[in-house]
């Protein structure tokens, strides 16, 4: 071969720069489908302990469960619930602890009533119903109240004035015109309101107080319960 065919052939043949690399293969993660035997919102447990009755009507369960995923697998307290949409893993675990997968599932324990307490609250409880009595009556507020009883007051004095002047009864006259044509006129309708509201009021006030008695004097939780269940009068 001749010196130039030489050179020649050499020019022909690739490089290390130019000759072809192997294809690298674009890597695809693999699809992510979701396991439709696994319900959704189930999250997996392992061990489940210290089973206990949550409530009389047996339809929940206390307990101590182990999942893995949460709170770094340390146990920790739950309640099963025969049903409880949305936690499949919850309805799994009362079925199974009521098949006795779990052991031996504990009565079910009221918690102690402070009664003292009870009262306190159910009295409390009666005082804003009564509140919510009178105020189907009157309109609800202390100065509301302190108008309602200075307008009472006024419309006593002008049934016993011979010649009242306006001026001395503020209230009364702002209802002229549109309570009634006349002061006196207006006076008399206050007087009867007044009268019926305190046949009402004497009869909520009534209620509230025997039933707040009735309460105090209870001896068990069942007893405070029912006597908080006042019945109101109707007007």
């Amino acid at each position: 071969m001749t010196q130039d065919a030489h050179e020649q052939a050499l020019e022909t043949q690739p490089t290390s720069e130019t000759q072809s690399q192997p294809e690298t293969e674009e890597v695809v993660d693999p699809p992510v489908f979701h396991d439709l035997s696994v319900p959704a919102g189930w999250i997996p447990y392992t061990t489940v302990t210290g089973l206990v009755w949550a409530d009389e009507a047996a339809t929940a369960i206390n307990c101590t469960v182990v999942f893995p995923s949460v709170m770094d697998g340390e146990p920790i307290p739950y309640t099963a619930i025969s049903s409880d949409p949305g936690f499949p893993h919850s309805e799994e675990i009362f079925a199974r602890a009521v098949a006795g997968e779990f052991g031996e599932i504990a009565p079910y324990v009221a918690p102690v009533i402070d009664l003292g307490a009870l009262k306190v609250d159910l009295c409390a409880q009666i005082d804003a119903a009564a509140e919510a009595e009178r105020a189907r009556y009157i309109t609800p507020g202390s100065g509301q109240a302190m108008t309602y009883q200075a307008k009472a007051a006024e419309a006593e004095r002008l049934a016993a004035d011979p010649a009242p002047d306006a001026a001395a009864y503020p209230l009364l006259s702002a209802e002229v015109g549109v309570t009634a044509e006349a002061l006196a006129d207006v006076g008399v309708v206050v007087r009867a309101a007044h009268a019926q509201w305190q046949i009402m009021g004497g009869a909520i006030e009534r209620a509230r107080l025997a039933g707040k008695a009735t309460v105090l004097a209870a001896v068990d939780e069942a007893g405070a319960r029912a006597a908080a269940e006042v019945v109101w009068p109707s007007g």
